[in-house]
């Protein structure tokens, strides 16, 4: 009987044979020694070596690596979506940010008195006194508010897009475009909406083509109807 040596990695080669049972460890072993001109005869402590846990743990690191490339980025939570969205950052800028407890904990706990206020049906004066804010920022607040659930709830990359820049577009309509510098805020606004979009587009791991004819079909919404929840009174 001829035996010829493995192609395998050696790394691997360790980590198939710990899965023997002891005899055929003792087989196999002999094999190798006789192959590499060693006496056939090994004793138990030539044999611990095959379960020696360093070259287990090379195997384990090889594998992680390799799984490491199959991770995909899961980007950030629901709530830090919406507080990004609120308090205007882009997605890519408030992750950058994350560890600070700002970030961290303040917006996105803000989002959730938001949300369990919109769920409630509560009064201005209760969300103010919730936020530790005033009266008079609630309408605004609850305006973002709604339009950050649209936009980060909405059923797809392309749509959250669309429903940003539609946004982006009547606040800009509402300000009055009159001249150049409005229409570069605008332009630098739906710049970084594009931007919100690739970083939406990162995380699903999609490429921007999948969603092109979604991009361009025209609006089913008539043009001047606010989408729902869009609502500009308090």
């Amino acid at each position: 009987m001829s035996t010829r040596p493995s192609n395998l990695p050696v790394n691997q080669l360790m980590g198939l044979i710990r899965m023997l049972p002891p005899e055929m460890k003792q087989m196999l072993a002999q094999l190798l020694a006789q192959e590499a001109g060693q006496d056939a005869q090994l004793d138990e402590e030539d044999l611990e070596l095959w379960d020696e846990d360093d070259e287990e743990e090379d195997w384990d690191e090889d594998w992680d690596e390799e799984e490491g490339w199959d991770e995909e980025d899961e980007g950030l939570e629901r709530r830090m979506l919406l507080a990004a969205e609120t308090f205007g950052y882009n997605y890519a800028s408030y992750e950058d940010k994350l560890g600070n407890p700002r970030f961290d904990e303040l917006l996105p706990r803000e989002v959730d008195i938001l949300e369990q206020a919109e769920n409630e049906g509560w009064d201005d004066a209760r969300l103010a006194g919730s936020l530790e804010t005033s009266v008079e920022e609630m309408p605004l607040r609850r305006r973002l508010y709604r339009r950050a659930v649209q936009i980060v709830d909405a059923p797809s990359p392309a749509e959250a897009f669309r429903r940003a820049v539609r946004f982006s577009i009547q606040d800009a309509v509402a300000e009055g475009l009159e001249d150049q510098e409005a229409i570069e805020n605008l332009v630098a606004e739906i710049c970084s909406r594009a931007a919100d979009l690739g970083y939406l587009l990162d995380v699903t791991v999609e490429p921007l083509s999948l969603y092109s004819r979604e991009l361009c079909l025209e609006d089913d919404l008539p043009p001047h109807s606010p989408l729902p929840g869009d609502q500009t009174g308090g």
